[in-house]
């Protein structure tokens, strides 16, 4: 077990603050002149998983993407480095919880966020797939555009302050990159979650940037329902389910969910592209016209009221 505070290069670890399939993080601290101090988030790949080729390239796309996303619905990344042979990612500290977490708890507290709060909640995401979608990457690495390919409420963060934050692009790829594959270059086993795969994503076609805007009308559908919308013990049927874009409509579950979100929902979670938003500003728009529509005022702070009640130690 690991006596804290330890050295890591020109960090100093503090705790273990989150452990995934893959990585660590931890909160460390970075000491300049005159004391000051700074503290910051350190992920590396889990010791056991080092020697992993495929892991590695994955940690080392997500920092050579995420160094050029600034956005402040993204999580900023401010290094790659290394300690020995361990590579690790220095990145900003969220003081929060993801999604997953934060629905789960309110769960065990027979509590459920409002359903204006998920609606808001959802086009801060947009917003920040938006700009993804958008951004320009250095010029030898071709065309405007880039994919997460991994949106999901376990990659969403919501901190204390109320602020809604994408992280891991691990498996982001470029727009030029996905479009244009061969169907031949299956890359779905672990690229990716099956439960928030779009369909053509998880079939092995070529794709664009609305396979996103799938992804995140499924984690819409979960806020709002309370439940997994693609689940099934069996993987086949389970992907039979996400291939076929079998989405019920949430009244027939029990949800009484406004008529004008679900004609939304129904767009984003489309199963032909074609027939979804065309961006994800298109899809944000929706979403806060919705808000707008029915006088819901969410902000920042109620966010943070909800996310302080979940958690609050």
């Amino acid at each position: 077990m690991i006596q804290f505070p330890v050295s890591y290069g020109k960090y100093e670890l503090l705790q273990l603050i989150a452990t995934g399939g893959m990585a660590e993080v931890y909160l460390a601290r970075a000491r300049g002149h005159e004391r000051i101090e700074r503290h910051l988030a350190i992920k590396r790949i889990r010791p056991e998983l080092e020697d992993d080729p495929r892991l590695v390239r994955m940690f080392i796309n997500e920092a050579r993407i995420g160094v050029h996303l600034n956005h402040p619905n993204i999580v900023q990344i401010y290094e790659l480095g290394k300690n020995g042979e361990s590579y690790f990612i220095a990145m900003e500290h969220l003081f929060g919880h993801d999604l997953t977490r934060l629905v789960k708890t309110l769960r065990r507290q027979n509590e459920r966020l409002p359903q204006a709060v998920c609606v808001f909640i959802v086009a801060e995401v947009c917003r920040g797939i938006g700009y993804a979608h958008r951004w320009t990457p250095p010029s030898s690495e071709g065309p405007p555009g880039l994919i997460h390919q991994d949106i999901s409420p376990h990659n969403i963060l919501v901190t204390f302050a109320g602020e809604i934050k994408l992280v891991d692009f691990g498996i982001a790829r470029l727009l030029h990159e996905v479009t244009t594959k061969d169907p031949g270059e299956d890359e779905r086993p672990g690229a990716g979650k099956f439960a928030y795969m779009s369909p053509e994503q998880a079939s092995g076609q070529p794709f664009d940037h609305r396979s996103d805007l799938f992804s995140t009308g499924i984690v819409l559908w979960e806020l709002l329902v309370g439940r997994r919308l693609f689940d099934d013990a069996d993987p086949n049927e389970k992907l039979r389910k996400v291939t076929e874009a079998e989405v019920p409509d949430p009244r027939t579950l029990g949800v009484d969910v406004d008529p004008s979100l679900w004609a939304i929902l129904q767009q984003a979670l489309a199963i032909d592209p074609a027939q979804r938003h065309t961006n994800a500003e298109a899809f944000e728009e929706d979403l806060r016209a919705w808000l707008f529509d029915h006088r819901a005022r969410v902000d920042r702070r109620l966010v943070s009221q909800w996310i302080r009640q979940a958690f609050p130690d």
